[in-house]
This record gives C-alpha cells, structure tokens and sequence, in this order.
C-alpha cells in the first residue's frame, strides 16, 4: 500500500490544478433550482448523485472555464500529472508484484484493484480531459462537465475501494499484536524463541504500517474530492455511500442497438463530419474514417458490454461466498462469547470473513463502475482503441 498513498496525493490534481489549491468559486444559487437542493450541494458531504451539480457550480476548473474562456490554461501541470500518475500506477503494481511472491494477499488484492482503477479510468480519463481542454470551446463545454463528472465518479468509486480494507486492515494489525503478546507469554514460559518474538514484532510493525498507509490514503483522497468539488484540502467532508449497482439496468444494454445513441456524442466522429469535402478523395477519404471510427465505438460498445457481464458474474459469486461467510462467521461470534474461542483464534476467523467481505465489496464496486463506464460510453465518454 505505499504506493497506493504516494498516488492517492496527486490523483486528479493536475486535472484540477488551476486554481483548486488556493481557492473556491462562490457560484450563485442558479434560477429556478430549489432552495433544498441548494443547500444539499453545500451541506459538507459529497453524495454520488450531486456530482454532475458539484462540477458544474463549484468545481473551480470548469468555473474559470466558464469565466475566462480558456480551457487551456494549466495544461503543461495537467499532462506533467499525467506522467506522474503513470509512473506511480507501475510502482503500484511492482508493489502487487513483490506483495505476490510474498503471500501478502491484502496488500497485493488492493494495489492491484487500485492500479488497475486507475490505470483504465483515472489515466485514461485525466489523458482523455486533456484532449478535451485541448480541443474545446464554448460549445463544448458540456462534454467537458461529462468527463469530470466520470472523473469524480470513479475517484469516489476508488475511495470506497480503499475504504473497503479498512475493516480487514485493522483487523490484521489487532491479530498481530495479539500474536506478538501471545509469543512473549509463551517466550516467558519458555515455549518460544527470540526468533520468534522478533517475527511476530516484525508482522506486527508491517500490519500498522498498512494500518496508517490505508489511513493517509483515504484522507487524501478526502482531500482531493474535496478539492474536486470547489473546496481546499483542509475543508472537512463527508464521502456518501455508492448506490449499489441497477441489475436491471444491464438487461436493457444493447450494443446493437445503443451504437444509434452513442455515434453523435463521439468526440472523433463529430470531428470526423467536419473535416473537409472539397475533393472526390476527401470525401472518400472522409466516408471510410467515419466508417471505421463507428466500426471502432461498436468494437468498444460490446467490450465494455462483456465487461459489465464479466463483473456481474464476480459479484454474484462474491455475493454467494460472502452468503457462506456470514453463516460461519456468525457461529464464530457465539462461540466466542460463550467462551470456546480464544481470542486470537477469534481474530484469525474473522480476517478470514472480513476477506470475503472485501472482495464481495471490490465486486459490487467494480460491477457499479463497469455499468457506468457502459453508460459514459453512450454520451461519448469513452476512449477508442
């Protein structure tokens, strides 16, 4: 998880870096919007379904946007970042790596989920809005709201994924500690080795480590959406819950059919229509780029599609493992209040469980950010291979 922290500092904040650190746009109440929805934007807690409103009357990027008429302004920080994040998402995963070859399986299941995150949406996003701002004008300023709307989503997404270990992370430092105490009363005994009391220290050392690398991650993403949604870093915040994923939703995906949606908002396709057609070669020319840039959304459209299918299969075995956790789990509970666990005991079935229960919650997260990356797609936020 040390890299996981060294990222979770600088995530987004080049996207964001224009003025977001030294102060926050005071936008007016627009006509016409309700008095309580008014306050609900600025009652200190981010919830997932004031995001698009958040950016666009409080993210201070878009309002100097919107002010100055230069959406270009900040763009060397932006791609700087951008590189940054890149190195950071590999040192990431050579983190997962070592984490692997040492049987670390929480700290290598979390780099790797926040790698992979980041790598597919935050980067992806972050390379995607500066080619945006590279490229937009007035007109365009809606596609813009779009993509640091995605942004901000999958950011809030990635901080519930972190969020996720917290249970299970201090749960494996309590177990340490109760494992180091027990080596040293067996090591009084006479049952155990100094050898072994240093390895229980060490483990012990490693389990608060990822205790407090989890703790500076999720406050610095904290910071970030804060920063993200017209604040400062020091502003205090509460994140919302994510809405658990619409099951219903994905029986209505149809890439068939949904490409009719998704072709006018595609960023290259409208770009494409408006490339000159001044020739009989330009206009043939122009005919087969735009076949093949439809050809590409459709690709990506049934991609994104298979991926949503892939997640649901995941959630729903996560969901029936947990099912089984939870029996056993809750056996657990009884028998330890009634005296037939001990606690260390105790504690090793419960990391087991609160395992489970992170990977049914990475599931239904990934699940929940595979559906939206399916639905950004449709209004042309989506990046073509």
């Amino acid at each position: 998880m040390r890299a996981g922290r060294k990222i979770a500092a600088m995530v987004l904040t080049g996207m964001f870096s224009l003025s977001a650190l030294t102060s926050s746009f005071a936008a007016e109440k627009p006509d016409g919007m309700d008095d309580a929805i008014w306050a609900r934007l600025q009652d200190g807690k981010i919830e997932y379904d004031e995001i698009e409103n958040l950016v666009l009357y409080f993210n201070p990027n878009y309002r100097q946007a919107i002010e100055y008429m230069d959406v270009s302004t900040g763009l060397q920080d932006m791609e700087r970042s951008a590189e940054e994040l890149k190195a950071e998402i590999k040192n990431i995963k050579k983190e997962a790596d070592y984490a692997e070859e040492e049987g670390d399986v929480l700290t290598y299941m979390y780099n790797t989920a926040l790698a992979n995150t980041l790598e597919k949406q935050a980067l992806r996003q972050l390379r995607s809005g500066i080619n945006m701002i590279n490229s937009s004008k007035k007109e365009n300023f809606r596609p813009v709201r779009r993509q640091l709307t995605s942004a901000l989503q999958q950011m809030m997404i990635g901080y519930h994924m972190a969020l996720s270990s917290k249970e299970l992370t201090d749960t494996a430092a309590e177990l340490a500690d109760a494992a180091y105490q027990s080596t040293i009363t067996q090591k009084n005994l006479g049952m155990a080795t100094d050898t072994a009391v240093q390895n229980a220290e060490k483990s012990l050392v490693a389990a608060r480590q990822q205790q407090q690398s989890l703790d500076s991650t999720l406050t610095s993403l904290r910071q970030n959406l804060s920063i993200m949604t017209g604040g400062t870093a020091d502003t205090p915040i509460e994140i919302g819950p994510i809405p658990a994923p619409d099951l219903s939703r994905i029986a209505t995906m149809n890439p068939d059919t949904d490409i009719d949606q998704a072709i006018p908002y595609c960023q290259e396709i409208k770009s494409l229509r408006h490339t000159s057609e001044a020739s009989q070669a330009l206009y043939e020319n122009k005919t087969l780029s735009l076949a093949e840039t439809k050809g590409k959304l459709k690709t990506k459209l049934e991609s994104l599609y298979q991926k949503v299918l892939e997640t649901k299969t995941s959630y729903e075995a996560a969901q029936t493992a947990l099912e089984s956790a939870t029996i056993t789990m809750n056996g657990n509970d009884l028998k330890y209040q009634m005296g037939m666990l001990g606690r260390l005991e105790y504690l090793q079935t419960k990391v087991g469980y609160l395992q489970q229960k992170m990977t049914y919650d990475m599931a239904v997260l990934n699940l929940k950010q595979a559906i939206e990356n399916y639905d950004w797609a449709l209004y042309g936020i989506v990046e073509l291979e």
